[in-house]
Formats: structure tokens, sequence, C-alpha cells
């Protein structure tokens, strides 16, 4: 494909193959919403809606986006060689359209964050301080490749500290700035574990998959032992969820709704587990799936629960 087609037209193909607004738009707005109503009510204070709000939004977009732009970016000498038909190493986006987005998102962030929510800076400071962090030395192709081990353990926390940021956005929300409670803890762990899931899912491979010099879970850990990592992690979000909903009062159908997705997903890994073979590694999209369905089964009844305070 030709590299003097017009910006637009290289962004289109960039959203559509690498980061498509449809999916993580509703993504973002869902996952804020329901952390932030959740935050509020954990608080005592009736949930609201404000500038707060509108930020969080944003934020987790953004966010997204910046990740998504750092990991090409990082990877794109060896997308060149292992993954030709990706947007960047066939020509249909130019390197310097990653770069802008990146510098787009991280921008767009600071200013945010300063101008409409800047009660809760200093905790969004220290996040993206961690995160830029994360592109310039966790990232490092060198620790990839030779230390993949130290690469796991220094990137895999970025979901727990951008959640940890919308939570503290949450509760900036409204008259007063509410504390952090050891039940946020729970929605933390609530929240953040399903994306640290699906991160690891993403990158298990069954053996006959696996590229060389393309770091994998599977391959640091064998498909077994890197699958077990999220169903685990799946198994620690869903009983948080459930402390919560008790803590909340919610509608005992809540339960057995979760329990299913739990026993659905792992049917997946299970069978996975069993026989690594490239016709039932299906775990990514599982794992995508469960994460979206979850959040906006949690969402659901929360609103039906709240729904006076919520609406008032």
């Amino acid at each position: 494909m030709s590299l003097t087609k017009a910006l637009p037209y290289r962004l289109a193909v960039y959203f559509t193959e690498r980061f498509p607004v449809l999916v993580y738009i509703p993504f973002s707005i869902i996952l804020y919403l329901c952390l932030s109503f959740l935050v509020q009510l954990i608080s005592g204070v009736d949930p609201v809606f404000d500038q707060y709000g509108v930020a969080g939004c944003l934020t987790a977009f953004l966010f997204m986006l910046l990740i998504r732009t750092f990991d090409d970016i990082k990877d794109v000498d060896l997308d060149h060689d292992i993954f030709p038909d990706r947007p960047v190493s066939r020509g249909a986006v130019l390197i310097k359209d990653v770069y802008g987005l990146a510098i787009f998102s991280f921008c767009s962030l600071v200013a945010i964050n300063v101008l409409v929510a800047p009660n809760s800076i200093w905790v969004f400071v220290g996040v993206m301080i961690y995160a830029l962090g994360t592109f310039k030395y966790f990232f490092a192709e060198e620790l990839h490749i030779r230390k993949p081990v130290v690469a796991m353990i220094t990137h895999q926390p970025l979901p727990l500290s951008i959640v940890f940021v919308l939570i503290h956005i949450s509760l900036a929300s409204g008259p007063e700035y509410n504390s952090f409670e050891v039940n946020h803890l729970f929605l933390l762990l609530t929240f953040a574990l399903p994306v640290t899931a699906w991160e690891v899912s993403r990158k298990i491979k069954a053996p006959s998959q696996e590229i060389e010099r393309y770091a994998t879970f599977s391959r640091i850990l064998g498909p077994k032992g890197a699958s077990a990592i999220p169903l685990i992690l799946y198994v620690i979000s869903a009983g948080a969820s459930v402390f919560l909903a008790r803590h909340l009062d919610l509608h005992s159908s809540y339960f057995v709704l979760i329990g299913f997705y739990l026993l659905v997903v792992s049917y997946a890994f299970v069978r996975f587990i069993a026989k690594p073979i490239p016709d039932r590694n299906i775990l990514k999209n599982v794992a995508m799936i469960y994460t979206g369905l979850f959040m906006l089964t949690l969402l659901v009844y929360v609103f039906v629960r709240y729904q006076d305070a919520i609406l008032s």
C-alpha cells in the first residue's frame, strides 16, 4: 500500500486494525461509569457524574490508546520481520503517525487531568511517570529477549495503576474528595485483574504458533503454566466482585451469572491446558468477551439496585 495516502486514511487504517474505536469507546465508558458508581457507593455517597466523570471516561480511553501506541513503537522493528501484514510494516500507516498519536494521547491526558480533574492530579502524575518508565525501560527489546520474566513483572502492574487513577478520579467526584477505603481495594482487584488476564491471554500460544524473537508468556512458562495465570486472576477478580456485591446488596441472580461466566471461561482455558493446540487457542477472544460482559453485568446490576440514587 502506498505511503502517499493522506493522513486521515492512514489514521482510519490504524483505528480499524490496531485500535478499533467502536470497541474501545464503549468499553472505556462502561468501565469508568461502573467503576465510578461503585467507588461512590462504597464511600457512602450518592453517585454523581460531573466534570470528573467526563475526565474519567476520557482518561480511560486515552490511557488505552497511549499504551497501544507504546507497544507498536516498541515493536516496530520486530513487526517488520515477523508481522509484515500489520499497518506500519506494510506501509499503510507511518511510524511517525503512531508517534503523533502517542504524543496526542500523552498531551491530552495531561491537559484533561490538570484542567478538568485537578484534585486527583498527584495520583495521575505518579502513574504517568510509571507508564513512561514502562515505555523507556521496561519495554526495551533487549529486556524482553534476555530477561522476559523481569519484563513481565514490570509490565503487568500497569492495568492496576490505571484503574487506581480512575478510582481516585471517582473519589474526587462530587462536593468533596472521599478517602480510599479497604473496599476500594477489592474494587481495584475486581476491575484491574480481568484486564491483566486479557493482556496475558493475548500472549499465550500453542507450541506450533510460537515465533522466533517474539516473547510470549507461553514461551517463558509453557502453554499450560501461562494459561493458569489468567484463570487464577479471573477467579480472584470474581471473588472480589462477589464480596462487593454482598456489601452493596445486589440481587442474588448476579452471583449466578458471574458463576456461569466463570464456568465458561474456565472451560476454555482448561480445554487449552489439557491439549495446547492452535484450534483450542481462543483464549484472547474469550478473555476480551468475558472482561466486557463481566463489567457490563456489574454496571447493570448496580444501576438497577441504585437507580434512584444514580438518576437523582
